[in-house]
């Protein structure tokens, strides 16, 4: 079995208390999906001390919580979290997560539709719209 080291330990708490955050916005946010807490999850969770297991403990259990999980295991954990595993692991640049990426999107269908960027006239060098056109400027 691994060590325990000082660092190792802050580590899977660090992870155990992202995990354990992304699951509770995860059920704000998607309110028609669930995240299923199966064991690799719990093993890790249980390293976080702020969380609370939806049922009680064994005193006498066999397995103890995951002091060094698998990178699958957390990919796997990420990819139904709708993050990264960098963003799990508190890694700078990952924080631009899937979800970021369709709110984004959304945002910008939104902007497309209320501006109407998709108008034909946009395109028309002369059509009496306003701009450097119209107006007869360069642009």
């Amino acid at each position: 079995m691994p060590q325990r080291t000082r660092a190792r330990n802050d580590r899977i708490i660090a992870l155990a208390k992202a995990i354990n955050q992304r699951r509770l916005e995860f059920g704000a946010r998607y309110t028609s999906e669930v995240f299923k807490r199966d064991g690799a999850v719990s093993r890790i969770l249980e390293n976080d001390p702020d969380y609370t297991p939806h049922r009680p403990r064994k005193i006498d259990k066999s397995r103890r919580p995951v002091v060094n999980p698998g990178i699958f295991t957390v990919k796997d954990i990420a990819d139904r979290l709708h993050t990264t595993v960098g963003s799990l692991l508190g890694e700078t640049g990952f924080e631009i997560t899937i979800d970021d990426r369709r709110r984004m999107r959304d945002f910008i269908t939104f902007l497309s539709q209320r501006f109407a960027l998709n108008d034909p006239l946009l395109d028309d060098e002369g059509g009496g719209g306003v701009g450097p056109a119209a107006s007869g400027r360069k642009g």
